[in-house]
């Protein structure tokens, strides 16, 4: 399945027309965020995120494997129940917030054990990871992710329009 980088939807949003996704969340914790975390979130190493590790399955088959973290002080009132659907939804109509840009690092990864447990991926086989930070349209950071895809389940399509 391919689809465009400068997407912004979440993944149920993307895809409702084009399959079933299921999401099933491996991990969702609240705690202090790493370093490196809290300088891609722009927060104190004192603020608590959400922790949230989500497998999402599309037609019944494993699509991607998903870590977020966002900040308490941004994204109030997650809960596991939420994060097995869509968390863009809730921040948009829930919360009333909008999503507004966001940056991008696309790489291939070797698999580590989750690649392999999760995705069904072979000890060999190339993962495709996006990594992004997001704000709203307001400036503030509420998301550093990392998503893996399998190699075989689809890419990613950049378009880049030049202005003179």
């Amino acid at each position: 399945m391919d689809i465009l980088s400068s997407q912004y939807e979440g993944t149920t949003q993307l895809f409702r027309d084009k399959g079933t996704i299921t999401t099933k969340v491996l991990r969702f914790d609240i705690r202090l965020p790493q370093k490196k975390e809290a300088e891609r979130l722009n927060i104190s190493d004192t603020t608590p995120v959400y922790d949230v590790f989500r497998l999402r399955n599309l037609n019944d088959e494993p699509y991607e494997l998903d870590q977020s973290i966002m900040p308490l002080s941004v994204i109030t009132d997650l809960t596991e129940q939420i994060a097995k659907g869509s968390i863009y939804n809730f921040i948009e109509n829930n919360l009333g917030l909008k999503v507004g840009s966001s940056t991008r690092k696309i790489s291939a990864k070797k698999p580590n054990d989750d690649d392999i447990k999760y995705l069904d991926c072979k000890n060999n086989d190339p993962v495709l990871q996006v990594s992004q930070t997001v704000s709203l349209t307001d400036g503030r950071i509420f998301e550093y992710s990392h998503t893996k895809h399998r190699y075989d389940k689809g890419s990613i399509i950049v378009v880049n329009n030049i202005e003179k």
